[in-house]
């Protein structure tokens, strides 16, 4: 279980590859399935939540937002970073996760 702790895997397939190549046992899709679930792992598709924002909640981050841009000292700085580029219609990633115990 160690080995599918670290990772996130959508199917079976990764996972019976590497017990097959770890273990030399041979699972069927549905057996790989069976096996994940005596485990305590569960398959988890999220449901996606409509965008709704709040016209208060925008109004608090405006007036935090703007407090702290202008209580800067002269030796700070701002920096907005952002590795992921938002989508329009984005997808709820699914997958096998473990349980809660």
């Amino acid at each position: 279980c160690t080995w599918l702790d670290g990772r996130f895997c959508h199917s079976t397939a990764p996972i019976r590859s590497y017990i097959a190549s770890q273990f030399g046992f041979e699972y069927s899709h549905s057996g790989g399935i069976k096996l994940l679930a005596r485990l305590g792992f569960e398959y988890r598709k999220p449901k996606a939540l409509p965008r709704v924002s709040s016209a208060e909640k925008q109004a608090e981050f405006i007036a935090l937002y703007e407090r702290l841009m202008t209580e800067l000292g002269v030796d700070e700085a701002v920096y907005f970073a952002d590795a992921v580029h938002p989508e329009y219609q984005t997808k709820p990633a699914f997958g096998w996760v473990k349980t809660a115990s």
